[in-house]
């Protein structure tokens, strides 16, 4: 649905959110702690994830499904 990349640290990761099959959102993210804490059982999610969903929060649901029939 969407990628942001993350600038400014010593390394530049990249994130990314998807809808999957069922409409479920998920998020990835490219840094070490993303990757090392990867587990499908236990959804864990690395400070930029967490920043963006915080972001999200306050603004609102970005990412609302627009419904049948629209452009």
């Amino acid at each position: 649905m969407a990628t942001w990349e993350v600038l400014g640290g010593r390394e530049r990761y990249q994130l990314a959110l998807e809808r999957t099959i069922g409409n479920q959102l998920c998020w990835h993210c490219s840094c070490a702690d993303a990757i090392y804490r990867d587990n499908p059982r236990q959804q864990h999610h690395c400070k930029h994830v967490q920043g963006l969903m915080y972001v999200f929060e306050t603004l609102g649901t970005p990412v609302a499904d627009p419904g049948p029939g629209s452009a």
